[in-house]
């Protein structure tokens, strides 16, 4: 793996093909496309430990992630060390000790049994964790390109292949909205699992393109009057229990809560 990636950089850094036109020509080594996490990562880490030319594109750089982000400790801890230019552990805004699941209500399980697992959890600080890598990425020299990508539709024949995105033998041209384009070797696909990027195709040609498989969550952050079967130190990661709702519902697709207790704040806790 470790020469893989070797010969990967190696390749980006001669242009993937056999004539002399220079980086600055060319663009960009790299065009890493969506600013999120994995995008905002990628990007920095490409720059700056391979010192490759990089562009992030992204018309919604400078706006809050919108989503919550947890993580088990251990896991967080062991990224912190592979991640050492980081600080992770200062990207934390919330620890809970434990983790409380409640599968009752089925299979003979009481409705109000509870699992805990005696392991920690955190929840991300996004606001952080976005900020550092923002700095390291610009000292790095990554370029950020605030715009979205002119992007049509693709064909049924090839799921790469879309108007916008213009490949060719030496790289790809990326077709901006504000009617410039940007020029790279290699395009990171960082926009998520609804990527207009790639054409969801059928199994042949002209045949039905199957629904994609994803999880959706919803979640607000809010004041409650009490936390009622919960406790206020343990992170809750799943609670499946169905006798609350009608019988039509509770045979309907499983769903869970998650939620994290974050103190008080005010009127009650949050």
């Amino acid at each position: 793996p470790a020469v893989a990636r070797a010969d990967a950089v190696t390749a980006l850094r001669a242009g993937g093909g056999d004539d002399d036109t220079t980086a600055a020509a060319r663009g960009y080594d790299c065009a890493v496309i969506g600013a999120g996490p994995a995008g905002s990562v990628v990007a920095w880490l490409l720059a700056e430990r391979e010192g490759l030319r990089v562009a992030l594109v992204d018309a919604n750089l400078d706006k809050p992630w919108p989503n919550n982000y947890g993580v088990w400790e251990a896991e967080w801890h062991a990224l912190s060390e592979s991640l050492p230019e980081l600080e992770l552990r200062g990207c934390v805004d919330a620890t809970w000790p434990r983790t409380d699941c409640f599968f009752g209500g089925s299979w003979g399980a009481p409705p109000d049994e509870r699992t805990t697992l005696q392991r920690a959890y955190c929840r991300v600080d996004r606001a952080t964790l976005k900020e550092r890598l923002r700095r390291r990425a610009a000292d790095a020299g990554v370029v950020e390109v605030r715009e979205n990508l002119e992007i049509g539709p693709g064909g049924d024949w090839c799921a790469n292949v879309v108007d916008g995105v213009a490949h060719d033998a030496a790289g790809t041209t990326l077709h901006l909205q504000s009617g410039s384009s940007l020029r790279c070797t290699v395009v990171v696909d960082c926009t998520g699992a609804e990527s207009r990027l790639t054409t969801r195709r059928g199994p042949d040609v002209g045949a039905p393109i199957p629904p994609p498989g994803f999880q959706v969550a919803y979640g607000v952050e809010c004041l409650v009057r009490d936390l009622g079967p919960y406790a206020d130190d343990a992170m809750l990661l799943f609670d499946y229990r169905t006798d609350h709702l009608p019988a039509a519902e509770q045979r309907a697709p499983p769903t869970f809560l998650y939620a994290m207790p974050l103190g008080t704040d005010g009127g009650g806790p949050r």
